[in-house]
């Protein structure tokens, strides 16, 4: 406000106003919540997670942030990435705002430790073998409490040995797939071993125990799976009546199996 005065005493005034803005508020950023980040995610899977920003201010309109995806950190399995975002009014205050998303990288397969299989005996049943597999323990980097899943294929072989093979498989929380397996072998042989007897020699009246005894023949053994077997013979007592005896040597032998 101006005033004068003249000399007569006359007073003058005028004004004059000006107008200007006072703010030291800052804007105000507001994220909407991040997504969910699976495991390995890409750098546009990160970037698409974050939240929206959106702005109020006391004094400005309009206004917008502009955000900036940081690099990764993390070490081990745990992951993360931030987003800032800054906004500046129209009197120069600077609001700012940031958001993380936590994730998992893994790319290493859990492992399947296996137990010693038990040994088989001939001929085993689909349970007995499936019993002789030993048991499956999983340790992976990232995940905890994996069970291995285990399928017993079907036999295999021929002649006497055959064998079977039982795969194991378990993923873990990233979609890694260990895998492992152990192959029983075993015999399968329903064959009696055969037993050949070379001629027995002519005997004379009367022979004794002893002349008897070596007048039986000779045995030897074949087997489809077995070898150096030896037959067992046992002599019989003598039967007959009247002037005609006679006595059986009975062999006997037990293969492999």
């Amino acid at each position: 406000s101006w005033t004068v005065t003249d000399g007569c005493g006359n007073v003058g005034t005028e004004s004059q106003t000006v107008t200007y803005t006072r703010d030291t508020q800052l804007p105000v950023i507001t994220l909407t919540a991040a997504s969910a980040l699976g495991c390995n995610p890409t750098a546009g899977d990160i970037a698409a997670a974050f939240g929206t920003a959106s702005v109020t201010d006391n004094c400005s309109t309009g206004l917008t942030a502009s955000g900036t995806v940081g690099s990764e950190s993390g070490s081990g399995c745990s992951f993360s990435t931030t987003k800032s975002w800054t906004v500046t009014d129209g009197c120069g205050n600077v609001g700012t705002e940031s958001q993380t998303v936590t994730y998992t990288r893994d790319t290493q397969l859990p492992v399947i430790t296996l137990t010693a299989a038990s040994a088989l005996g001939c001929n085993p049943t689909a349970g007995d073998i499936a019993a002789a597999f030993g048991t499956a323990s999983v340790t992976d980097n990232c995940s905890t409490g994996l069970t291995a899943s285990g399928t017993v294929g079907s036999e295999s072989g021929s002649g006497c040995s055959f064998s079977t093979t039982k795969s194991w498989t378990v993923t873990d929380g990233c979609g890694n797939v260990g895998t492992a397996s152990q192959t029983v072998s075993y015999t399968r042989d329903l064959t009696p071993p055969a037993i050949t007897l070379t001629a027995a020699s002519a005997l004379g009246c009367n022979p004794s125990a002893a002349d008897i005894a070596a007048a039986f023949g000779t045995a030897s053994v074949t087997d489809n799976c077995s070898t150096g077997l030896v037959a067992t013979g046992t002599v019989g007592t003598e039967t007959g009546s009247g002037c005609s005896f006679s006595t059986t040597k009975s062999w006997t032998v037990t293969d492999g199996c």
